[in-house]
């Protein structure tokens, strides 16, 4: 492979370890003058596009359910319950607004990019220089702190030499406003290991394809990665199970609307009426990928909102 890494730190997570899957981290160097900084595709990319626009000064809160109503409408994918929209606009008044409005030194959705440009990022929120603040709008657990800590201890230590001094404080905020404190100490010795790391890759080109659940998590590359879709095929963890691929032998439409389709090896995946207009053009003996599905029982699925469907 002869592409060079270079890449965002969320992509870089997990290079480290000896078993990383590289081609989840291969990207091409970008134009950092070209960055797209805020692209609008879900619940999280909207409460920072509004946080920013907040902090800005761009955004009253007064005005804050005019301009929500405006961005579900044009970017009409996006979809938030009046729950998931109430608890969005608590956040960005209570934890955003009000506990920011009066610092003076802040910055907002801060470009950041390592020496040589090989690691780039964007932090959500600066203040003072001093304090690095990323926003976390689902669900924060032990599943992914880890990576979270990663990603701010790499953001503390490339902020950290920009500006030339020590950054006292990195946490992730919450939707619901609690705050998690991200040790910080050893940031450069950390960020100084993924850039030998990377180097040493870039001039070996020693690319391996390791498909683990650790390592296909997170990764943007599973649509069209070989070695993961053969670890579906051979169910290799309980992570592989919420993907199939394979040949639809037979699609059955029942009276209120559900659909079921049944695959030649006997997997059956249940779709309700709402989902249905996610698989419109689906036909017996073609061949599909299934991603992001729900496992109910033996060899029987369900078929939800995050599901998607590819056809081979």
């Amino acid at each position: 492979m002869s592409k060079k890494i270079s890449s965002s730190v969320t992509k870089l997570y997990g290079i480290l370890n000896e078993d990383a899957c590289i081609i989840k981290h291969t990207t091409k160097r970008n134009n950092p003058n070209s960055q797209n900084l805020l692209t609008v595709n879900n619940k999280g990319d909207l409460i920072h596009i509004l946080a920013k626009e907040i902090i800005d000064n761009k955004l009253s809160i007064r005005s804050l359910d005019e301009k929500i109503d405006e961005y579900l409408a044009r970017y009409n994918k996006i979809k938030l319950t009046p729950f998931e929209q109430e608890k969005a606009k608590n956040f960005l008044t209570k934890y955003i607004y009000n506990s920011f409005k009066d610092v003076e030194n802040k910055k907002s959705e801060e470009p950041i990019e390592s020496s040589g440009g090989l690691i780039r990022g964007q932090i959500d929120l600066i203040i003072n220089d001093k304090i690095i603040i990323d926003y976390k709008t689902g669900k924060i657990d032990k599943s992914n702190t880890e990576k979270y800590s990663f990603q701010l201890k790499i953001y503390s230590a490339i902020y950290s030499r920009k500006i030339n001094k020590e950054i006292k404080r990195a946490y992730i905020l919450g939707l619901d406003g609690k705050e998690y404190n991200i040790e910080i100490d050893d940031s450069n010795k950390l960020l100084s290991s993924l850039e030998n790391k990377i180097n040493k890759l870039n001039i070996n080109q020693n690319f391996t394809y390791n498909a683990t659940s650790q390592n296909c998590l997170y990764c943007h590359y599973q649509k069209k990665c070989e070695a993961f879709w053969k670890a579906v095929e051979n169910k290799k963890d309980d992570f592989f199970e919420k993907f199939i691929s394979g040949e639809i032998s037979t699609i059955k439409t029942f009276n209120l609307g559900r659909m079921k389709i049944i695959f030649s090896t006997g997997e059956k995946i249940t779709i309700e009426k709402e989902y249905t207009n996610k698989i419109n053009g689906i036909t017996e003996g073609e061949s599909y990928k299934f991603l992001n599905i729900d496992k109910k029982g033996d060899k029987k699925y369900s078929f939800r909102n995050k599901s998607e469907i590819i056809k081979i």
